[in-house]
């Protein structure tokens, strides 16, 4: 079986795979506005704030998840990115759920990602 190639999130790209669902797919642009806060924990007060974000800040959304990325001159802050491929799925769905926990704390805490994976190697060698 061939492996599909991954095309990871490029600013300004038409299409990459996605870092939320990890599907290949187009992406739409926009120039990121910030208004009408509501219930944003202790900034409720906000709640009429509008304001014009320089053409530094943007978002993509993706077609296929519809969820969001959003970029700060050029570069992503949410979702933090993850620096490895995503699970074979033929692991078990308690193997891929602490590997993609595993990626997504290593930033953070390389104990703790090193940890986790020990944790989908030992599941591993049960499930083979």
């Amino acid at each position: 079986m061939k492996k599909e190639k991954y095309y990871p999130p490029k600013f300004c790209e038409l299409k990459f795979h996605c870092p939320h669902c990890g599907v290949y797919s187009k992406q739409h642009w926009a120039h990121f506005l910030a208004q009408h806060i509501h219930n944003f924990g202790p900034y409720t007060s906000l709640s009429h704030f509008s304001q014009n974000l320089s053409h530094d800040w943007n978002i993509s959304k993706c077609e296929h998840c519809s969820n969001y990325v959003i970029w700060y001159k050029g570069k992503i802050i949410y979702p933090k990115t993850v620096p490895v491929e995503m699970p074979n799925e033929d692991l078990n769905t308690d193997i891929r759920e602490d590997y993609i926990e595993a990626a997504n704390v290593f930033s953070e805490s390389p104990r703790a990602s090193g940890a986790l994976i020990r944790l989908a190697l030992q599941k591993l060698m049960i499930q083979l």
